[in-house]
């Protein structure tokens, strides 16, 4: 048995050494510095219920490094109960200086995000679209950098995402490692997530694959992913510091759990090859070290500490990347409680369905 134990620490170690690998392939394959295309695009922001976060977008978006005439934003709005919609057109008024429409998802027209990028990218007019949700920051050079990553043969552009708030050491943790995972895999030409924060796509091949991925309240990235991936259109990935668009932390951790099992109940429709055996293994090397423990704490103990060390050097490089540092102790503390998590994402589903801004969510 301790043979059987080492050689899967083994495997371990070198599956995540692949992963870095192919992480590191993005990275040198991201564009840095050229010319930026000549091509215009259309910025899509669907949003509901953001007062708190629409002022810091607008001023993100503001400082941007980037000829505003080639770039059209569109704030589609899915049934706002709060002041977010006044605060938007008084923003619009403003020298906001990109050219901007704010449209509103009818009620005979559905509700849910698909449906409120569905009437946004229809009333696009450009060829590509850049996707990103509401509540996120973003550096000055985003704009450019994401640009300089679009040439005319791309159908989908994967860009990176963190969480920003430092409270929150535990979802900023398991994020980063989902990240890491995101963009190893895609360096090693097997892509099997991506994250709708953050995203750029033809607009007619959205619109093409918007019958397959209509369906359900959740899950507007991975299942296009899956969608471009059957069709075998022209996926790329770019990974650096200016590319990055933080999301704010969840605060409670019942509206936590809410995000994470929509998630997670996405699951079961997924298809893309190497998805589900990826899911399943990383899921069972968090729990196999604490079977182990429960037989024996003299071996199960050092193979523990073994596992999350390793998990920590590997997520401490990627989060560098995005100049963002990685506590040891409480990385230590979060590889503690990560099976604990994975339990209850398993039993909540039994006895409850998730919320998402007051609407319960069909996965």
């Amino acid at each position: 048995m301790m043979l059987w134990i080492f050689g899967l620490l083994a495997v371990h170690f070198a599956v995540l050494w692949w992963l870095n690998q192919g992480v590191q392939n993005i990275v040198n394959f991201t564009q840095k510095t050229g010319s930026e295309s000549e091509t215009k695009f259309t910025i899509v922001i669907p949003f509901r219920n953001e007062e708190k976060s629409i002022p810091k977008l607008f001023e993100s978006l503001r400082n941007q490094n980037h000829e505003k005439n080639s770039v059209h934003i569109i704030f589609i709005n899915d049934d706002s109960t709060d002041s977010s919609v006044s605060q938007l057109k008084e923003l619009i008024k403003g020298d906001f200086p990109f050219k901007t429409k704010l449209l509103n998802l009818e009620n005979s027209e559905g509700q849910g995000k698909k449906k409120a990028l569905f009437k946004a990218i229809q009333c696009a007019t450009t060829q590509f679209i850049i996707q990103i949700d509401c509540d996120i920051v973003i550096k000055q050079q985003w704009l450019e950098s994401v640009i300089q990553n679009i040439n005319k043969e791309t159908d989908l552009l994967v860009l990176p995402v963190s969480i920003n708030g430092r409270k929150q050491w535990f979802q900023e943790f398991e994020f980063s490692a989902l990240q890491f995972v995101t963009f190893g895999m895609a360096g090693n030409k097997t892509p099997i997530l991506c994250n709708g924060a953050n995203l750029v796509y033809r607009k007619s091949a959205w619109l093409d694959a918007f019958d397959a991925i209509k369906e359900g309240d959740s899950g507007d990235d991975i299942f296009l992913l899956q969608e471009f991936l059957k069709k075998k259109l022209t996926i790329k990935y770019a990974l650096s510091k200016n590319l990055v668009a933080k999301t704010p932390s969840v605060k409670s951790l019942n509206k936590y759990f809410d995000q994470r099992l929509r998630w997670a109940g996405k699951n079961k429709n997924v298809s893309i090859p190497k998805y589900g055996a990826v899911t399943f293994y990383l899921g069972i090397m968090q729990l196999i070290p604490f079977f182990v423990c429960g037989i024996s704490w003299k071996i199960g103990a050092p193979i523990l500490l073994f596992k999350i060390l390793t998990d920590y050097y590997f997520v401490r490089k990627y989060r560098k990347l995005n100049k963002e540092e990685t506590s040891i102790v409480l990385f230590l503390v979060s590889g503690l409680i990560m099976p604990f998590y994975l339990i209850a994402l398993l039993i909540l589903p039994l006895f409850t369905a998730p919320n998402w801004k007051g609407r319960k969510v069909n996965v």
